[in-house]
């Protein structure tokens, strides 16, 4: 497993915690020395919308995201400057990665006191790597199976779990702004802030409340799929098939009274106009669209 930081050292800089005691933090991530960083997880630290990510970046690397947490440095009216932290693990160590998303969750206030404890500016940016780790030993141990807020931590969606407010996906519009800008794929486990203050007041696990949410259907989808649909019905409906039999049957009808017509014609020598293959054809048809214009109305 890997860790990152990011945080406002001579402007917002991401970099890499080694997890040694007091270690001086001076592996910056940059585009020419990404230090293993994936860059999907460098476009989590720099958007905002989302307190915790859980997700797969590719099909064998995860990233459990926390950001906004308040920073040691404040800026001049005395307000924390928020930092972050990424943990990045291959699919191996996914049970260790559920467990620490589990942990961070149930007590995100003391996750987010302790982290911020751990760094130190003098004589250059400090961070006590050794007390991260020992934090995330405490959550391999910590949680039992009866622990986990969902059997959903444990699907393998593209995004496993977001830590959400409470009406991020208030609307369909909303929905899909959320997951364009989160790069979002599939089907989402999500928790609300609020599930969590309550379950932080209470310890009464009933209150982690969670729910799936399915991806937004674009609208051009919709349509496209919906214009598929009557493509497919008008072929296979069986009224359309029985119109056009119905149609030839009367065509052959109207051509065969035309030919009666015409021997009757000249067995009483009296003239009459010839009728062409076509024109039967065509009376057919008519009384063929007039026989579907009246099934209509039965439907």
């Amino acid at each position: 497993m890997r860790y990152y930081c990011q945080f406002p050292y001579g402007g917002f800089k991401t970099f890499r915690i080694n997890g040694d005691p007091n270690e001086l933090l001076d592996q910056e991530v940059t585009s020419e020395n990404r230090l293993d960083f994936p860059e999907l997880c460098e476009y989590y630290f720099n958007h905002g919308g989302v307190k915790l990510i859980y997700r797969f970046i590719d099909d064998d690397t995860l990233a459990l995201i926390v950001r906004e947490i308040p920073g040691p440095t404040t800026s001049t009216d005395g307000t924390p400057i928020n930092i972050a932290v990424q943990f990045v693990g291959n699919k191996s160590e996914k049970e260790e990665l559920d467990k620490l998303c589990m942990y961070i969750c149930l007590d995100i206030d003391s996750f987010q006191r302790r982290f911020s404890d751990m760094f130190s500016t003098r004589g250059g940016l400090h961070f006590e790597g050794d007390k991260l780790i020992e934090l995330i030993n405490e959550s391999s141990i910590a949680l039992g199976p009866e622990d986990n807020i969902s059997e959903a931590i444990k699907d393998e969606f593209r995004t496993i779990l977001l830590l959400v407010s409470d009406n991020s996906f208030g609307s369909d519009e909303r929905k899909r702004s959320l997951y364009d800008s989160l790069k979002l794929e599939g089907r989402v486990f999500c928790l609300s802030n609020r599930s969590l203050l309550d379950y932080a007041q209470t310890k009464v696990k009933s209150k982690l409340v969670g729910k799936y949410v399915d991806p937004p259907i674009e609208k051009g989808l919709v349509r496209t799929q919906e214009e598929d649909y009557e493509k497919k019905k008008t072929k296979s409906d069986p009224r359309v098939i029985r119109i056009a039999i119905i149609a030839v049957i009367l065509s052959l009808l109207v051509g065969m009274v035309g030919m009666c017509q015409k021997e009757k014609s000249q067995n009483h020598q009296t003239p009459i106009k010839k009728e062409e293959p076509m024109d039967s054809i065509k009376k057919g048809g008519s009384v063929a669209m007039v026989l579907l214009w009246m099934e209509s109305f039965n439907t």
